[in-house]
């Protein structure tokens, strides 16, 4: 009988199993459709199957592979991306694209105690620069790109 080494991935398995299966069976009513013409449920169960093969994956590394000691939860890099996307909501409006984008990139930057240097800048002004072209010109999407 094979014995249970990292009881942290057996429930983090467990969880991404139970609902991969979750996913699948609410999805079961949803048409299929093929590769050609997928139909509304073509994405839902296919990620839902995807999601349980890879908590599957993760309850057999759980027989394998031995738990490591327990770390102290890292809260700055979780409060950081957590709020992320509320600084986003929040200044989308009255800011525009390019600003907002640049502000929340250099935010979540910050998650990472690291030292301050030029990439730190050029970064977000590229991705701001790329979610303009991408949103605003390629997609035509009405959002204001400043103030």
């Amino acid at each position: 009988m094979l014995a249970v080494k990292n009881s942290r991935d057996l429930v983090a398995g467990s969880i991404l199993a139970i609902v991969g299966l979750t996913t699948a069976y609410l999805g079961k009513g949803l048409s299929f459709g093929t590769l050609s013409r997928m139909g509304s449920g073509f994405l839902p169960n296919t990620l839902s199957w995807i999601v349980v093969g890879l908590g599957a994956l993760i309850l057999l590394r759980s027989l394998f592979v031995t738990d490591d000691a327990p770390e102290w939860p890292r809260l700055r890099p979780f409060a950081f991306i957590c709020l992320g996307p509320v600084l986003f909501a929040l200044l989308i409006g009255p800011l525009g694209l390019m600003p907002t984008i640049m502000v929340v990139a250099a935010f979540v930057r910050c998650a990472t105690p690291q030292k301050i240097t030029p990439r730190t800048f050029v970064f977000p002004a590229a991705l701001a620069a790329g979610c303009a072209f991408v949103f605003v010109y390629l997609l035509n999407l009405p959002i204001p790109l400043w103030f």
